[in-house]
């Protein structure tokens, strides 16, 4: 009696795209908001349907703006627009996404 198991090709394969792409992610770097926030993100997380329309009805219209917020405004500003209780926590998920896209989850 004989078995025949398919797949493991696919299955390779996979492992070494996934592989490859952790590679890309590895060590430092540095990712700009509009890649972490991105119109997906925020459409699916805020009441925004892009991180221009989050800035704007913050009252952020520039980056001294944005430098010139307080945390806790921001977070405030975050808990009342978003799934998110503070920036911190907003910011962590965004990551989070990131990493699933560019790992192809």
């Amino acid at each position: 009696m004989s078995v025949k198991i398919t797949g493991f090709d696919n299955f390779e394969k996979e492992m070494k795209r996934l592989e490859g792409a952790a590679q890309e992610l590895e060590g430092e770097r540095k990712v700009q908001f509009k890649e972490l926030l991105t119109p997906g993100f925020m459409m699916e997380y805020t009441q925004f349907d892009n991180l221009e329309e989050f800035l704007s009805a913050s009252g952020i219209n520039s980056q001294e703006d944005f430098k010139a917020m307080p945390e806790e405004q921001m977070d405030k500003i975050v808990a009342a627009t978003t799934r998110f209780s503070t920036w911190g926590e907003m910011m962590s998920g965004a990551m989070k996404n990131y990493v699933s896209e560019k790992l192809g989850f």
